[in-house]
């Protein structure tokens, strides 16, 4: 909220030079990949003079978007920004302004890092920038300034701390008062507020409000989007909050109630924590699974029932669509079908922290060992389910891998082969993340289910895939009988890569 406030008044005088908002989990603002072609691309909009110095850095070299981070800053900021140093200054004594927000929810601190090591090259070339960097005070971030701060490469000039100030809470008052008199206006929210007095609601709950946030806008925005909800009276969803007993001034404990009590309106809690802990724990590249991913792995029945189960924490997960082709491997043909589901993505870090520590979430604790054991098992009986849905196609005795005369083999659609890499990608990779796996339940499954015949019907059945997918799919039973002695001898791999 702080960061949008100052993009906005920036914007409005015309010094906004560009802004980045990372969020943790984002295929688009979670990682440092995009991050630099962004902001040069805003740069190059705001100011129509860099426009052609960038552009022409891109027709020389069209990979740069793909350099590592050091080079982009370098070439696509740095050096058009100096090369158009003086006309650049034109606008006075005011600099231009480039907002970063949320840096510690960029996907691995090393990046972070080199993140503020480009700003602090950019700092020291004396160009008409400034830039204005929000982020939780995580200890590499914070040892990177304590660093420089000994070598006297920077100064500190102190404002004030948002954790014993007064000044914090009288923000978050305003703020929160601005916002409520604003939602009370719309339309959505008139059938329940007509009947009761303004200003609704009363000062001296705004007031409460901002001082249980303890100074912290993360508390404000998050119980904003609590409240504002069509399918629920707003004057109800402030009366459970209101309710809920204050017995300490510490911030993060009245934000753990606000999410204790936004978590406690979904009604099934076993499948909310699965699909929660589905959320959290099955990331990759720091990229979160898409819904139907997610339903995928736990094997839910019906479309769009993990979306369903999310419904209610609106206030703490927004939905971003995010059509990709898979980067883990080539699509099987030019149609193959795009991702395009949506990805749910936790809006604030503090709610995974939440989500992690037994003694703030308590009853809504996400167990990491615990989930991802569910989670597995859930992944194994989707594999089978998958297997045993693959549709029948006769192959000619002449041309069958199967030994058996009467045997029948199959070939399957471009859907089935990424669901079940998917969900071989997804097990396998997470096995071995948990302590002592070769004496968990499912161990015992799979000895007995994935036998020699389930691998010949199987690769039977995918005689039809691409040759990559073959080659892959052929290297699973060798893993699978080093790692569960699964007894694959009569296994001939002579007749499977034909």
């Amino acid at each position: 909220m702080i960061a949008q406030t100052i993009c906005d008044c920036s914007a409005t005088r015309g010094h906004l030079l560009a802004s980045f908002f990372f969020r943790r989990g984002s295929p688009d603002r979670g990682t440092i990949r995009t991050f630099v072609p962004t902001i040069a691309y805003s740069i190059a909009t705001a100011i129509p003079y860099l426009r052609k110095a960038i552009g022409k850095v891109v027709a020389r070299d069209p990979a740069v978007v793909h350099k590592d981070c050091s080079t982009q800053f370098t070439k696509l900021i740095l050096e058009p920004l100096r090369s158009q140093s003086q006309a650049s200054s034109t606008d006075g004594d005011n600099p231009f302004l480039i907002v970063i927000d949320g840096l510690d929810e960029c996907a691995d601190w090393e990046n972070q890092r080199e993140i503020l090591e480009n700003i602090l090259n950019m700092t020291a070339n004396h160009l008409h920038v400034r830039f204005i960097v929000l982020s939780r005070p995580e200890p590499h971030i914070k040892n990177f300034f304590h660093t420089l701060i000994q070598n006297g490469d920077v100064t500190v000039t102190p404002v004030f701390s948002i954790d014993d100030h007064h000044s914090a809470i009288e923000d978050v008052y305003t703020f929160l008062r601005n916002k409520l008199d604003d939602l009370s206006r719309m339309e959505k929210h008139l059938p329940a507020l007509n009947p009761v007095p303004r200003p609704w609601p009363p000062d001296k709950v705004v007031r409460d409000l901002a001082y249980r946030s303890g100074g912290y806008f993360i508390y404000a925005s998050t119980l904003l989007r609590y409240i504002d909800d069509e399918f629920s009276p707003c004057t109800k969803k402030l009366d459970g909050v209101v309710r809920m007993c204050s017995t300490t001034a510490t911030p993060f404990a009245e934000l753990d109630k606000l999410y204790t009590e936004i978590l406690s309106t979904c009604p099934d809690r076993a499948q909310l924590l699965l699909v929660l802990g589905c959320l959290l724990l099955l990331r990759v590249d720091d990229t979160v699974p898409s819904v139907e991913k997610m339903e995928l792995v736990l094997g839910l029945q019906w479309p769009g029932e993990a979306l369903a189960t999310l419904r209610g924490l609106h206030s703490v997960i927004t939905f971003e669509p995010q059509p990709t082709l898979s980067k883990r491997y080539p699509p099987l043909d030019p149609q193959a079908p795009l991702d395009s589901s949506i990805r749910p993505v936790l809006i604030h870090a503090s709610f995974t922290d939440f989500l992690l520590d037994e003694t703030r979430s308590k009853s809504f604790f996400i167990d990491r060992e615990k989930y991802m054991k569910e989670i597995i098992s859930h992944s194994l009986e989707s594999i089978s389910s998958q297997v045993r849905e693959m549709p029948p196609k006769y192959v000619p005795r002449s041309t069958s891998p199967c030994s058996s005369p009467t045997a029948r083999c199959f070939s399957s659609d471009t859907t089935v082969a990424v669901n079940i890499f998917y969900l071989f990608s997804t097990w396998m990779g997470h096995f071995h993340t948990l302590s002592n796996p070769e004496t968990l339940p499912f161990v015992e499954y799979i000895r007995k289910t994935w036998t020699t015949d389930f691998w010949i019907s199987f690769l039977c059945k995918s005689r039809g895939w691409p040759s990559f997918w073959r080659g892959q799919l052929l290297g699973v039973p060798h893993d699978m009988s080093v790692a569960f002695e699964v007894d694959l001898s009569p296994f001939s791999y002579s007749h499977l890569g034909r």
